[in-house]
């Protein structure tokens, strides 16, 4: 069984394969782009946390100090409105 190719059938090819190549070249483009918009994120994101990173642990071990000392906070959105309806009411 031979194959018959002849010079035509190859520079279809050829086009073919160049025009695949330039296709994923281009989302190759967009991928990069998004990939530095994804690192400009992370910066930023990085930047705030090391702003609030300490307030947020100071906060941390304020409620952890409140649980060492049995302290008891109910967290029911029915025991919340309660007390909300008792503050108001008075």
């Amino acid at each position: 069984m031979e194959k018959n190719c002849s010079v035509e059938d190859l520079e279809k090819k050829v086009e073919s394969l160049e025009l695949k190549l330039d296709m994923l070249i281009s989302k190759l483009d967009v991928v990069k782009e998004d990939t530095g918009k994804m690192s400009t994120h992370i910066d930023f994101i990085d930047n705030v946390y090391s702003k609030v990173k300490m307030p947020l642990f100071w906060i941390c071990d304020k409620i952890n100090s409140f649980k060492i000392n049995k302290l008891e906070y109910k967290c029911d959105q029915k025991y919340i409105e309660k007390q909300t309806t008792e503050v108001f009411s008075e």
